[in-house]
C-alpha cells in the first residue's frame, strides 16, 4: 500500500510540474488603457558616463469593438515626427494641435493574438501631411533651422514608406500587450521562437532574432513573465570588420596593416541584450507593466575604447 502511494504522490508531483497555461485576452468594448513609457538611454565609454537622454510618451488604448473573432482597438499615440521637431521649434504644439496624435486602429485576433493594422493608409497620409505641415511652419518661424527639418524627418519617413514598413513599426508600439497570449506555457519553462527583424543598426538589413519567453511565476489573479530578445548581428559585425579596415587602409594611402593593427580590427566586437519583466493581470486580461533593458556592447579599435549604451524602459498601463 506504501508503494502505491509513493507512486501516486510522484505521479501527481509531475502532473502538477507539468502543468501548462494558455491565456486569451477577454478584454471588454469600451475598455480604455493609458500606456505611460520612460526610458531612459545611458552611453559609456571604458565605463565612464558620457551621456544620458530621458523620453517619455503616452498612448491610450480604447477597445472599440468584440464581434465575432477579433477585437478591434484605437491605439491614439504620440506623433513622433512632432515630437522630433520640438527641438528646433518648441511652438509646433500650440501652431499643430491636430497633428499631435497618430490614429491607429488593429484588430486582434481572440484566439492566436494575430495583429492587423486596418488603416495604414490613412496612417501614412497623415504623416506625409505632418512632415508637410510642420516643415512649412519650421520655414516660416525658424528660417535658419528649416534645412536641419528634413534630417530630423528622415528616418521616420522611413518607416512609413509602405504598408510593411508602417506595420512592423507600429506593431511594435503595442506587441507588449499580446505576450502572454497564444502560446502555452509551463511554469518556469522557457517558450523559444525564431524570427527576423530589422537590425537596429542598419535597418534595411534583417537579422535573425531568438525569443525566448518563461513564466516565472502565477497566482490565481497574476502571474509575471520574463522575455529575452537575443539578435544575431554576427554578419554586421563582420561587414563593420570589413569596413574599417578599408577606412583605416584609406587614411594609410593605401598600405596595408601590419599585424597587429589587423590584429586589432579581429578583435572588433558587438553584442546586443534586451531582457524585459512583463507583469500580467489575470482578471483583466491586460498586461499592467513592462520593465526592460537593452544593452549594447562593444570596442572601437579605432579609438581604443570599450563602449556601452544602456537603455532602460519602464512601461505603465492603466
Amino acid at each position: 500500500m506504501r508503494s502505491l502511494f509513493t507512486f501516486l504522490f510522484l505521479v501527481g508531483a509531475i502532473c502538477s510540474f507539468s502543468q501548462t497555461y494558455r491565456f486569451n485576452p477577454t478584454w471588454k468594448k469600451g475598455e480604455v488603457k493609458l500606456v505611460r513609457s520612460v526610458e531612459v538611454e545611458k552611453e559609456f565609454e571604458n565605463d565612464l558616463l558620457i551621456d544620458e537622454i530621458t523620453t517619455s510618451n503616452e498612448m491610450r488604448i480604447t477597445v472599440l469593438s468584440d464581434k465575432g473573432e477579433n477585437y478591434t482597438i484605437e491605439v491614439l499615440f504620440e506623433n513622433q515626427a512632432l515630437k522630433a521637431a520640438l527641438n528646433l521649434y518648441e511652438g509646433l504644439a500650440e501652431e499643430l494641435p491636430e497633428l499631435r496624435d497618430l490614429k491607429l486602429i488593429f484588430t486582434v485576433h481572440k484566439a492566436n493574438a494575430a495583429l492587423e493594422l486596418v488603416n495604414w493608409k490613412e496612417a501614412q497620409a497623415f504623416m506625409n501631411q505632418s512632415f508637410d505641415d510642420i516643415a512649412a511652419v519650421i520655414q516660416r518661424k525658424m528660417p535658419d533651422e528649416a534645412p536641419f527639418i528634413d534630417l530630423v524627418f528622415m528616418p521616420i519617413r522611413e518607416l512609413f514608406r509602405d504598408k510593411e514598413s508602417i506595420e512592423a513599426y507600429m506593431s511594435t508600439t503595442i506587441a507588449f500587450i499580446l505576450t502572454p497570449f497564444n502560446t502555452d506555457f509551463t511554469l518556469g519553462i522557457a517558450n523559444e521562437q525564431l524570427d527576423t527583424a530589422p537590425n537596429p543598426f542598419n535597418p534595411e538589413q534583417q537579422v535573425t532574432t531568438t525569443t525566448r519567453i518563461t513564466l516565472e511565476s502565477i497566482s490565481p489573479t497574476a502571474c509575471m513573465f520574463q522575455q529575452e530578445v537575443e539578435l544575431d548581428i554576427s554578419q554586421f559585425v563582420e561587414m563593420m570588420r570589413t569596413m574599417i579596415k578599408k577606412m583605416t587602409e584609406s587614411l594609410n594611402d593605401g598600405q596595408g596593416l601590419s599585424p597587429e593593427k589587423l590584429a586589432e580590427f579581429e578583435e572588433f566586437n558587438m553584442e546586443i541584450t534586451n531582457q524585459q519583466t512583463i507583469a500580467f493581470d489575470r482578471t483583466s486580461s491586460w498586461v499592467t507593466q513592462v520593465d526592460g533593458m537593452v544593452t549594447v556592447t562593444g570596442n572601437d579599435p579605432m579609438k581604443g575604447v570599450a563602449s556601452r549604451r544602456e537603455s532602460i524602459l519602464q512601461i505603465t498601463i492603466e
